[in-house]
């Protein structure tokens, strides 16, 4: 295996601890729409006035964006749910990778950008592996409004056509009803030239508010809601005050969660044509649903089983199946869940199964016979929807659970487990400190002592040029190259590059994988400058631009891509005739016998995974002949002699 940490992750670092057959009682508090206040965020880019936002949830995505925006050169300050957002400081129009890899949100600012600016560039989005999502649509839209868009490197490069000093309006029809292009191509007509419609479009509740919202701000957008959306561009655009609407997702979840303990809950402030979807299958399944105003009261009974199938809205939501197939496996008949949006998220159910959940998976189809009762476990979360899918399969269970993998949780529930305790479950957030640092020497030597096969290590470049060893890009919320040394020192105890390769000298066995953090080419120099030896150091990077360069520095190299998002067998192709790979390491969420098959026909491809900090995620991993894996703490699986590798702690 292979030591090291490819997130900051919480994996082991955090859990929720839940003792299950717990029962809800109470009312709920909706937190406002994560959905809606991202891309609301990203469309204050398209006036030179101030933005209130209120009822914004305190989230790890916010805050991503927030810093994206921050980035830009945007002035953001947060008083409790209300942000104020000043974009008359605006000063860059480009985006870096390191602030939107893991956000898919972020590309939403492509089309702000362009119509303000006249031109864009914009990383190729990130967010929870779930499936592809390609931007195509995105990036269709834009140019028949008047752009020109090039991808180099993964960067979306976006420039208004020659002669043309503004986008035009234009007839558009998407192949799909893509919410993020729709929300996309909406915030870029809206300061066109011209009328513009948007045929399919995305129907969902946050595009309404999005329309809302900039109406507000002076737009002429009309039937909003609708499968044809008018959009009237003008000159430009002012601020306004908005409150962003409640959660439908968070609504939903507590509502399954309600249903699933036969508990009887009220949850408020709610927009209930926003959940008619969920509502109706809960009433199908058994329980009593009452409306009142803005609020929504469920009272269950004898649960039955019910068939969904996922849809754009006002269909079932996607974001809405985990759960609800956690609820299918203790309801009394069989049922089928369908997705039909995402391919790749059907990642809970190996997890539901290992609690004794009767599921039969058939690649997007779950068959679902239910059982009386299922057990608890120790599990962790691959996305965010899954995990609390997951808690609710803990809260339902008999005994004890555990989850892990709360980095994808805190993204998109604000103080899930807070709720949950005040409507009377048993949960408690647990904080483990006994792990060994990642990226330190400590963590390095356990793995020399436990004779593993490699380690791997982060590297960063500060402003005075020294390559230092740290996992995170943001040391305290600034950027690492924008720090010396010893500013870094004053705040935070890091290792030297140079210190490394020294101490290495002594154990010439332990292969070692360097990951290249930023796009920064003079990283790579520096690197390279002191690389002791080609044969026993590795080099990888999210960043293909960067491997490319290295490649051509030095062909002996031996180089691997990090992969955290779905790509096509053309995609590879186009990977593999510009670098002759020697490695890939993959996203363990994304491991399927289709994509190894297709990357096991490049000669001498090893193939890795990450990050494995779970017994559950060894598991499910050991259905694959991998030759290595990415693990940020091994020694809890130190009992197994199934894997051809192991690793060090570092994390």
């Amino acid at each position: 295996m292979i030591c090291g940490s490819k997130t900051k992750s919480y994996l082991k670092s955090q859990n929720l601890k839940i003792l299950g057959q717990g029962k809800l009682n109470g009312i709920v508090e909706i937190s406002g729409a994560k959905n809606s206040a991202l891309v609301l965020l990203a469309s204050s880019l398209l006036t030179n006035e101030k933005i209130i936002l209120e009822n914004v949830p305190f989230l790890t995505d916010i805050e991503k964006m927030g810093n994206i925006l921050k980035n830009l050169g945007v002035n953001l300050v947060r008083k409790n749910n209300q942000l104020e957002i000043d974009p008359t400081t605006i000063s860059i129009k480009e985006l870096p990778y390191e602030l939107v890899k893991g956000l898919r949100a972020s590309f939403f600012c492509i089309g702000a950008l362009l119509t303000k600016f006249g031109e864009a560039q914009v990383p190729l989005p990130g967010g929870c592996n779930i499936g592809s999502r390609p931007i195509d649509e995105h990036i269709n839209g834009l140019i028949a409004l008047g752009a020109d868009i090039i991808i180099e490197d993964g960067i979306v490069k976006a420039k208004i056509r020659k002669n043309k000093n503004k986008l035009h309006g234009t007839h558009i029809k998407l192949k799909c009803p893509s919410v993020g292009a729709t929300e996309t191509l909406i915030m870029a007509a809206s300061l066109a030239k011209g009328r513009t419609t948007i045929k399919n479009a995305a129907r969902e509740p946050e595009i309404q508010d999005l329309c809302q919202m900039l109406n507000k701000m002076g737009a002429k957008i009309y039937d909003s809601g609708k499968e044809k959306i008018i959009i009237d561009g003008v000159n430009k655009l002012g601020g306004c005050t908005h409150k962003v609407i409640p959660d439908r997702i968070e609504a939903g979840t507590f509502l399954i969660a309600a249903a699933a303990t036969s508990s009887s809950i009220t949850i408020s402030p709610v927009i209930p044509n926003h959940l008619e979807a969920v509502t109706n299958k809960l009433h199908e399944s058994g329980s009593k649903i009452s409306i009142k105003g803005n609020s929504i009261t469920i009272n269950p009974k004898e649960l039955k089983a019910v068939n969904i199938n996922t849809a754009p809205f006002p269909g079932f939501p996607t974001d809405l199946q985990a759960p609800f197939t956690a609820l299918m496996t203790i309801a009394s008949g069989e049922s089928k869940i369908t997705e039909t949006i995402f391919e790749n998220r059907m990642n809970h159910v190996h997890l539901l199964k290992k609690m004794g959940a009767n599921i039969k998976l058939n690649k997007n189809i779950a068959y679902i016979k239910g059982v009386k009762t299922i057990k608890g476990m120790d599990l962790v979360a691959s996305d965010l929807r899954s995990s609390a899918a997951l808690i609710i399969a803990g809260i339902i269970a008999k005994g004890n659970s555990k989850i892990y993998g709360l980095e994808h949780l805190d993204r998109g529930y604000e103080n899930f487990e807070s709720k949950l305790k005040i409507l009377g479950i048993k949960i408690a957030r647990e904080f483990n400190s006994k792990n060994y640092k990642e990226n330190t020497w400590l963590a390095f030597s356990k793995a020399i002592e436990h004779d593993f096969d490699m380690i791997e290590l982060d590297l960063h470049l500060t402003l005075d040029g020294v390559v230092i060893i740290y996992h995170n890009t943001l040391l305290y919320g600034t950027p690492l190259v924008e720090m010396s040394l010893s500013q870094i020192l004053e705040k935070e105890s890091v290792m030297l590059w140079t210190d490394f390769v020294e101490k290495m000298k002594e154990h010439p066995q332990m292969k070692v994988c360097l990951d290249i953090k930023t796009d920064d080419n003079r990283l790579c120099d520096k690197i390279l400058e002191s690389l002791p030896s080609v044969e026993r150091y590795y080099m990888s990077s999210f960043h293909f631009g960067i491997l490319e360069y290295l490649y051509q520095q030095n062909p002996q190299l031996r180089l691997g891509f990090i992969c955290d998002v779905g790509f096509t067998a053309d995609m590879w192709h186009w990977m593999f005739e510009r670098v002759p790979l020697k490695f890939i390491s993959i996203a363990w969420w994304l491991l399927h016998e289709r994509l190894l098959l297709n990357l096991r026909q490049y000669e001498s491809i090893l193939l890795f995974s990450y990050t494995c900090s779970d017994a559950s995620i060894f598991d499910f991993m050991k259905r694959f002949e991998l030759d290595g894996i990415f693990c940020n703490e091994p020694f809890h699986l130190l009992t197994s002699k199934e894997s051809k590798y192991f690793d060090a702690v570092c994390g």
